[in-house]
């Protein structure tokens, strides 16, 4: 029987030291995790990040952060918690095959 394995994600590091900027923003790391621990269960994703802010040099980054964030969801299957502050995003095993 494989382990149980939690995932816990730095969302700021992972996107600002690996995703930004390149086709793989829109990862799925639910999938990214399956497939980079082959001989475990997945039980469960946690994502974490913090909220940016909007400055002069950039007003609209808290608009496009949760842009992401949603899109990030929707593809990794994540659950809203707190909007994303805190607690971060939950993930609940599901079924590749239903609906």
């Amino acid at each position: 029987m494989p382990p149980k394995t939690y995932v816990y994600v730095d969302g700021f590091n992972l996107y600002y030291g690996a995703v930004k900027d390149t086709p793989y923003k829109w990862l799925d790391i639910r999938k990214l995790c399956e497939l980079m621990l082959k001989d475990h269960a997945i039980h469960k994703v946690k994502y974490f990040t913090a909220k940016v802010h909007g400055h002069v040099g950039d007003p609209r980054a808290p608009q496009r952060q949760q842009i992401f964030l949603r899109a990030l969801a929707r593809r990794s299957k994540f659950r809203d918690r707190d909007s994303y502050g805190g607690k971060g995003l939950r993930c609940q095993p599901w079924d590749p095959f239903g609906p």
